[in-house]
């Protein structure tokens, strides 16, 4: 099991990913995927020896990755490494490991190590303003989520998670319907517009906003293809207000979902997009939107920045991530609130890691 402090109310008492690896010289790697190359790429530079790699897939035991052998779990059962999981099944796993009291970190963001590791430390993470907020505005299983997820952020340990049981955008108390106008901010390749229009048909419409060029050519081609109505399809990043923005392409980020806003000087691989703001978009395309969800890489902030007109006057119902940056778990509620405090929250974790979590919130009958 993990062995970082039990005491999640105070804020600075655990240690950074940084400065677990510090601590260690050998380990063993719990995965053969993505993740195994990006987190063997990391130990290497760290000077990190890994013992060997372990995975579930019978196939895989017995072979070599990396030039270290593969082995079924049950080696490590016996030799009581300390193992780092690099796996998006990492709750599961941890669960494996846990049983034979084997020390275990969960290192499945490493696929941009650099990007996420601020998410666990102290230093970047107020986990007491954190739980404040979400003493303040959750109740019950969606509380105790929220406080699953605080808690891994402490002591990267996924079994302090509690994955949902609804689908992703799906809350039972905050969910899109027929007859909806739907904002698919970060719509990607279309799932999302897929699920909705399998579910609603024409009974729902949707306003697409996706600015990198691959995802919204894939997006578009299914929407014709499969003779969606009522589907409009945007090349706009949202954001605070109108402005030139600099992006940096999704085949640069390990992953076609990760495209975001970059604005550093110099890097090769951006391209320019167009933003504006949802107040100004609703205005001059007249539209009232009953639903927003947003999956903006870390905009998520600067949207309801821009949104403060849509929020107070039209009121929609909202699904937005909060996990790309490391505050997003509970300031996306407090600002929210601070625009619309008629406004009351939702949560749900809807991964086996870092990834995934959301915050829905609607304003209610008689608040």
């Amino acid at each position: 099991m993990t062995k970082l402090s039990q005491n999640t109310t105070e804020a600075r008492i655990w240690r950074s990913p940084d400065q677990v690896l510090e601590e260690l010289s050998s380990v063993a790697v719990f995965g053969t995927g993505q993740c195994g190359v990006a987190l063997t790429q990391l130990l290497e530079q760290r000077g990190i020896s890994v013992c060997y790699y372990l995975d579930n897939a019978a196939d895989k035991q017995g072979t070599e990755f990396f030039n270290k052998p593969v082995h079924s779990p049950e080696v490590a059962y016996r030799d009581q490494p300390v193992v780092l999981v690099a796996s998006f099944w990492a709750r599961e796993i941890a669960g494996q490991l846990s049983k034979h009291g084997i020390e275990y970190y969960d290192f499945s963001f490493s696929t941009d190590y650099n990007r996420w590791k601020n998410h666990f430390s102290p230093d970047h993470f107020n986990a007491k303003k954190a739980l404040d907020v979400g003493t303040k505005f959750l109740e019950g299983a969606d509380k105790q989520a929220f406080f699953g997820c605080v808690r891994y952020r402490q002591t990267m340990d996924p079994l302090s998670l509690q994955p949902s049981e609804f689908d992703h955008y799906f809350h039972p108390s905050v969910s899109p319907t027929g007859g909806d106008w739907f904002v698919d901010g970060g719509a990607w390749q279309g799932d999302t517009v897929e699920y909705l229009k399998n579910k609603f048909g024409s009974r729902i419409g949707i306003h697409c906003f996706e600015p990198d060029t691959l995802n919204r050519k894939v997006l578009s081609q299914m929407v014709h293809d499969r003779q969606y109505e009522d589907v409009v399809i945007s090349s706009l990043g949202l954001w605070s207000h109108s402005e030139t923005l600099r992006f940096l392409k999704s085949e640069d980020v390990g992953h076609s979902m990760q495209a975001r806003v970059d604005n550093r000087a110099g890097e090769s691989l951006v391209f320019e997009v167009e933003a504006k703001d949802l107040d100004s978009y609703c205005i001059e395309t007249d539209l009232k939107p009953d639903f927003i969800k947003l999956d903006v890489e870390g905009a998520e902030s600067q949207v309801m920045m821009g949104s403060e007109r849509v929020l107070q006057e039209c009121q929609p119902r909202l699904a937005i991530s909060a996990y790309h940056e490391p505050e997003d778990l509970w300031s996306l509620m407090v600002r929210i609130y601070e625009t619309n405090p008629r406004y009351r929250f939702y949560f749900g974790h809807h991964s086996q890691n870092l990834f995934e979590s959301v915050v829905y919130a609607r304003v209610e009958d008689g608040s």
